[in-house]
């Protein structure tokens, strides 16, 4: 989706100039990233998110949202942060082994995504109309993805 891939464009310039301090932003990567938040964005609105109301129903109560949020949280955000550093590892090729960086900095990065999006999580599921929830979901992924796009390339 655009929206996704400007989203985590800006991101990850935000990420480039600001928390890297670069002097040039880096296009390439700059490119990757975009084609992974758009391709993740889709994946999240389109059926992520409808097939959790799907099996589990769309009423916004506490406990359903409790519900979505574990399995959003503890399911689906594990895979999703392992994917984005695959794919920037893979199609940035880069020289740090993929392993080496699961290994030194996954549960830290999947860490930082949990202080962001659990409360997230819980407020888009427990108040957010699923037709609003991408909209929700895409302003704090700007946060999310400046963390990820520090964290794919980045010591933590």
């Amino acid at each position: 989706m655009a929206s996704g891939a400007i989203l985590t464009t800006v991101a990850d310039f935000i990420c480039q100039m600001f928390l890297e301090e670069h002097k040039k932003y880096n296009k390439k990567r700059g490119a990757v990233l975009a084609t992974y938040g758009g391709a993740e964005m889709g994946v999240e609105s389109r059926l992520w998110f409808p097939l959790l109301d799907r099996v589990l129903g769309s009423s916004m109560t506490f406990a359903s949202a409790i519900k979505k949020l574990v399995l959003d949280q503890f399911l689906y955000s594990p895979i999703e942060t392992a994917s984005m550093m695959k794919w920037t590892n893979f199609f940035e090729r880069r020289t740090e082994k993929f392993e080496d960086k699961i290994s030194d900095d996954y549960f830290l990065a999947l860490l930082g995504v949990y202080l962001i999006w659990i409360p997230s999580s819980f407020l888009s599921f427990y108040m957010i109309p699923l037709k609003f929830r991408g909209l929700f979901v895409g302003m704090v992924d700007m946060v999310s993805d400046t963390f990820m796009a520090y964290a794919s390339h980045n010591n933590l």
